[in-house]
């Protein structure tokens, strides 16, 4: 019996690995990891440099905040974060191209989606209302008279409104998404 338990054990171990495994080394978290590993490190690189900040402006006079280069110890904490955090994120870099070379992701950019193509998120096709820099704004995912905005790594389809034949039952119209 205690055999038996231990197997069923091993096996529920196993399942568990594979599943945080999947989700660790899923696309969209991925690429939302490297965004804010390479947050972290332009604010390291801050603390480094030093910077000033515009607090605000009253009568065309700006109130600036000046923050000095971290100096010491810290400095070399802060040196030592930004070297193993280059590493992390050279790894994670490499993770995103395999899957992108392996067709896992996606790599569209607001060079490759026009207003009026197609996006597909999570396998419902949307008209895109407007292209960003950094996403594109479709209508409302609930229906309601506003636009979401969508990240271009969350996207898994695209068909350009040129070449666009009627879409499948799952496409979301921006007159039908409003009425």
């Amino acid at each position: 019996m205690a055999a038996e338990e231990d197997a069923k054990e091993a096996r529920r171990r196993a399942e568990s690995a594979a599943v945080t495994t999947s989700a660790r080394y899923n696309p969209e978290t991925v690429k939302n990891r490297i965004d804010s590993l390479q947050a972290s490190q332009r604010a390291d690189q801050r603390l480094l440099d030093g910077h000033e900040r515009t607090l605000f402006v009253v009568r065309g006079v700006k109130q600036v905040e000046k923050t000095a280069p971290v100096e010491g110890a810290y400095r070399e904490s802060v040196i030592a974060r930004i070297e193993e955090r280059a590493d992390q994120i050279s790894y994670w870099e490499g993770v995103r191209a395999e899957q992108i070379a392996s067709g896992q992701a996606t790599n569209y950019g607001p060079e490759d989606i026009a207003k009026g193509d197609q996006v597909q998120r999570r396998g419902q096709w949307y008209r895109v209302v407007r292209v960003n820099r950094k996403t594109v704004s479709i209508p409302s995912i609930v229906g309601g008279g506003w636009t979401d905005k969508v990240a271009y790594h969350e996207l898994s389809g695209h068909i350009r409104a040129e070449t666009q034949k009627e879409p499948a039952e799952t496409f979301v119209d921006v007159e039908e998404a409003r009425s």
